[in-house]
């Protein structure tokens, strides 16, 4: 068979599967384990063969018959599969040994209506594919099921196989054909496809058989993998010899192990199993360490004649036990100094590997939980040291190790390891404020702490340090006696500094001594200063130095004042310089003029001082004073507290066109777009410095109610970032709206309060208009512009107040005009720009619309001549009349003669501009009428422009009546000699008149 034929087969094999099934059963498809939900087993099985028939445990042995041309059957089966409709598979054998006759779904596990795509024995019958392999020996067997899928796990007969026995063989493999045969396959490397109806196959594994026709023997293990322990209990695998066909021989066991060095110990009782029936016991221990790992034995069957051997493998794992133990650094340390632990593995395999995870516990018998501080890798029993961990807390701890062990060492942990962290020894000093004072002078004691534990560092410098200092003044100069305690301050926690003890005050001269203690805490051991303070108290020139106040409250970048006074003692006289120390020592920044000070003998001097705030906070400032004639140097009796609060910081917004990049006009507090208009949201903030944040809010109501959309953004130099889109969204509908702003402050500035922006999107007014007179134009005609065709889209908008307020025209001849319908003439010809512009409630968003015009001139000169005024019934009376078009618009004119309003005769006339018709006449047939006097009009009825579609116009004053009577005819008296010379009289008379009529009458009439 050919390629393509192949491919197209099993091709058919999945698009059955995927659109046979897909279209009758798609409800019922279980996804695959793409699949890997199940994976099964494709295998070859010995009869009986069922639907419903399953795969052995192990490779199956087929037995036949010796005798050549007899026949075997096996059978295809799969157990365990995954949901499949379909099946493709190629089986091989050693036609030498077995010859396939024929294969037969006689009771396979597929759902009827069953459709074959492959019955191929020995490279011949339906389906073959030579490429993929069918050929001497191959078996290639595809179908699928058109009723659906079958129900996961899924296990029976797929087909079976007849076979013809060519040869004998004490082995011979009835397996699955290798290779690439076209498809997806279900096993890597194997022509075995289970279809599902999807685009990938079922997982599977694939399982074996071995034809067997001469006598021979199986050697098995079980279990064929056995684990021990070194020093545990042995493992045991019980080794069996089964014979085949009859062979009734000895067979003898060896073992033999698939290294020489470091195995354990292996016994196998008995050796001999008489008549290749019976059993004997693999017996595996352990004693050394270095035994641990994995290990292979085979074992070997030998006998019949001639010899026969057959072997099977067990795969040993040996496991060590392994000792960890651990080594402190130190078995006890100072707080705030490290420690680390160190471990070692016994009793394990050379090559052990896993991790040793060293824990640290709070409690002195590793209890409780506690702190991995290393987990490092072992490499070859060699394991690493844990890291250095500072202790920052006195008390008993413990440290052990845990190993996790690896495939041939268990896991191991190590016993617990204690240790003490005790107190540091810190040292403490003071400093008096001055050695020597006048009478009703102050003086002060300050101490610092040296040595001892401050805590992990979190701060500047050190955090963590408590507990008390007590500053004492002894009377004398030795710090004996009974002491008088000044102060009890406790040491600042977060720092580590030491407040100054409180100042006192001696009224009378003499010599005392200061001493300072530290209590100690939990970490630090308590300090006393060996050193002695003396103060002398004497009289001498000296000064003082008093501020206006004491406390300070100003605003962050401003500045407030102080008046420091430096008063004489005992005539002291001499130049003082004003220095001070401020705690925090930045943030706030201080500025005394005059400086220094002249102070005069018993008199005083003043400075003024400002305090510049620049960050906010509580400042402590000490005043000290300084001269070089005496030197001496004395400090504010009580510091001045200075208080910086934050700044009042503003914000201020404004909305704009994002595409212009200018402010959106207001309108009553409004800003007010046009719908679409894309727009922008700028706040400005002052204050100190401004930093920090900016929230805005944008909503859909106008009062900055209901749910924000919200946009925090974070101001960068001064500058606030702009609320735009894509945060800020473009309303394409009328509405009202609004935007909101605040400032959320910083260390240096309060919040603001929202600013509420009010925002109406406005949809423009349309402009539309019709003029209601056709073309032509003529000059002077009033033409009328409708504008009513004009709407405003937003008008009925919900609470929305607008509607086109204003109508302005432009009619292009430097005349305007106002409303909705209006009317205009034109004076001269010419083409004419009309220019509509309408204009909602909100002014902002006019809209306008144009027409361009052309308007003629129209000329027209009617000249009427009546024949006679007076006629009798029967008789017709003639009007002559010339029309001559001076316009600029060719015409088509209808000329009407009309008696009483009723038109008698008319006459159509062709004029282009600038030509004259001639004469032509008008008749009135009397003949219908009754006597009486009759109004005889000639006008222009009708004007059409030239052309195939002519279109009216209208010609002002365009006719010009006349009177005429009308009476019936006489009959004249009989005389003798007959009527004639009457009616000759009549008729002369009645010439007479007529002639002078017409001459009398005749005249020119010109219209425009």
């Amino acid at each position: 068979m050919s390629d393509n034929r192949r491919i197209s087969l099993l091709k058919l094999l999945a698009i059955l599967g995927i659109m046979l099934l897909g279209a009758t059963i798609a409800p019922m498809m279980i996804p695959s384990s793409a699949h890997g939900l199940i994976v099964g087993i494709v295998c070859v099985a010995a009869p009986p063969i069922t639907s419903t028939s399953g795969c052995p445990s192990s490779p199956a042995t087929i037995i036949g018959s010796p005798t050549i041309g007899s026949r075997v059957v096996v059978a295809i089966n799969i157990d365990g599969s995954d949901a499949l409709n379909g099946f493709r598979i190629f089986v091989k054998t050693d036609i030498t040994i077995l010859n396939p006759v024929k294969a037969d779904l006689n009771n396979t596990l597929l759902a009827q209506p069953i459709l074959p795509l492959a019955n191929c024995i020995n490279g011949a019958g339906t389906g073959c594919s030579l490429s993929s392999g069918d050929g001497p020996g191959v078996v290639d067997v595809g179908a699928v099921s058109l009723a659906g899928l079958s129900t996961p796990p899924t296990t029976g007969n797929l087909f079976e196989i007849v076979y013809q026995v060519a040869g004998t063989t004490t082995g011979s493999t009835i397996g699955f054909l290798a290779g690439s045969c076209g498809t997806g396959t279900s096993v890597p490397g194997y022509c075995v496809t289970i279809t599902n109806g999807g685009s990938t196959p079922n997982e599977e594994t694939a399982q074996t058989g071995t034809f067997i026709n001469l006598p021979t023997f199986t050697v098995s293990a079980s279990p064929t993998f056995v684990s021990v322990t070194v020093g545990g209990a042995s493992g045991i695998s019980t080794i069996t010899v089964t014979p085949i066909v009859g062979f009734t021989s000895d067979v003898g066991l060896t073992l033999a192990f698939n290294s020489t060095s470091n195995n354990p110990s292996a016994t196998l009782a008995p050796l001999t199993i008489p008549g290749a029936s019976g059993t004997s016991t693999l017996t595996i221990s352990a004693t050394a360490s270095n035994q641990a790992g994995g290990h292979n034995i085979t074992i070997t069957g030998t006998g019949g004649s001639p010899t026969q051997t057959r072997s099977v493998s067990v795969i040993v794992k040996v496991t060590a036990n392994p000792v960890l133990t651990t080594s402190l650094s130190a078995p006890s340390i100072v707080v705030g100094t490290s420690i680390s632990d160190s471990a070692s593995l016994a009793q394990a395999s050379t090559s052990a590997g896993g991790t040793v995870t060293y824990n640290l516990f709070s409690t002195p018998s590793c209890t409780g939980n506690s702190q991995p501080i290393s987990s490092v890798s072992v490499t070859a029993s060699s394991v690493p040291n844990s890291r250095s961990v500072v202790m920052n807390q006195t008390g008993t701890f413990s440290f052990n190790a845990t190993y996790t062990g690896d495939f041939y060492n268990n896991p191991s942990t190590s016993p617990c390891e204690q240790f003490n962290v005790i107190k540091a020894s810190p040292s403490i000093s003071t400093t008096l404020s001055s050695t020597t004072i006048n009478p009703l002078s102050t003086a002060s004691d300050s101490a610092s702490i040296t040595g001892g534990f401050y805590g992990p560092p979190s701060g500047a410098p050190f955090s963590s340090i408590v507990g008390n200092v007590t500053y004492t003044l002894f009377a004398g100069p030795a710090c004996t006696g009974t002491p008088s305690v000044i102060s009890f301050v406790p040491v600042n926690g977060n720092t580590g500094s030491v407040p100054d003890s409180r100042p006192v005050q001696f009224n009378a001269t003499g010599t005392w001594s200061w001493n300072a203690t530290y209590s100690g805490d939990l970490n630090n051991n308590p300090a006393v200063n060996h050193t002695c303070e003396v103060l002398t108290v004497m009289v001498t020139q000296d000064f003082q130095i008093t501020s206006s106040s004491n406390t300070v409250s100003v605003q962050v970048g401003n500045a407030a004042t102080v008046t420091i006074t430096v008063t004489s003692v005992q005539g002291f006289s001499s130049f003082v310089t004003i220095t001070n120390s401020t705690s925090p020592p930045s943030g706030l920044g201080l500025v005394c003029n005059p400086n220094p000070l002249n102070v005069p003998a018993n008199g005083a001097a003043m400075s003024t001082c400002t305090f510049t705030a620049f960050s906010t906070g509580t400042y402590t400032v000490t005043i000290r004073g300084t001269s070089t004639t005496p030197p001496l140097s004395r400090s504010m009796i009580q510091p001045i507290t200075v208080t910086v609060s934050k700044a009042t910081a503003t914000i201020s917004t404004q909305i704009f066109d994002a595409t212009t990049n200018t402010a959106v006009l207001v309108v009553n507090g409004a800003a007010i777009i046009t719908n679409g208009t894309t727009i922008y949201d700028h706040a400005s903030v002052t204050g100190y410095a401004i930093t920090g944040s900016v929230t805005y809010d944008y909503y859909t109501f106008g009062d900055c109610s209901g749910t924000p959309i919200t946009k925090t953004v974070i101001i960068s130099g001064g500058v606030v970032p702009n609320f735009a889109s894509p945060d800020l969204p473009v309303s394409n509908t009328a509405g009202f709206f609004s935007i909101d702003a605040m400032y959320n402050g910083d260390g240096n500035n309060t919040s603001t309060p929202l600013t509420c922006e009010p925002l109406t999107v406005n949809v423009p007014a349309v402009a539309a208009f019709n003029l209601g007179t056709s073309a032509p134009f003529i000059v002077r005609q009033n033409l009328t512009f409708n504008a009513t065709a004009s709407f405003d889209p937003d008008a009925l908008a919900p609470s929305f107040i607008d509607g086109i307020v204003s109508y302005s025209w432009d009619f292009g001849d430097g005349s305007s005009g106002s409303g909705s319908v209006v009317t205009h003439f034109y004076i001269a010809t010419g083409d004419y720009t009309i220019v509509l512009i309408v204009a909602d409630h909100y002014g902002v968003s006019a809209r306008s619309a144009s027409l361009t015009i052309h308007v003629d001139t129209l000329l027209v000169q009617l000249s009427v001549v009546t024949a006679a005024n007076s006629t009798t019934i029967g008789k017709s009376v003639s009007v002559s009349a010339d029309v001559k078009n001076s316009g600029t618009l060719g015409l088509t004119l209808t000329v009407t003669l009309d008696v009483n309003g009723k038109t008698v005769d008319q006459k159509t006339i062709d004029l282009p501009s600038g030509k004259d018709s001639g004469s032509f006449t008008l008749t009135w047939d009397t003949t219908s009428f009754t006597s009486g006097n009759y109004n005889v009009t000639v006008r222009i009825a009708n004007a059409k422009t030239l052309g195939t579609a002519p279109v009216s116009v209208s010609i002002p004053a365009s006719g010009e009546s006349t009177q005429v009577a009308l009476t019936a005819p006489s009959q004249a008296p009989t005389l003798p000699g007959g009527n004639t010379p009457w009616i000759i009289l009549a008729a002369l008379v009645v010439i007479a008149v007529a002639a002078y009529l017409f001459l009398r009458r005749r005249r020119k009439i010109q219209t425009v």
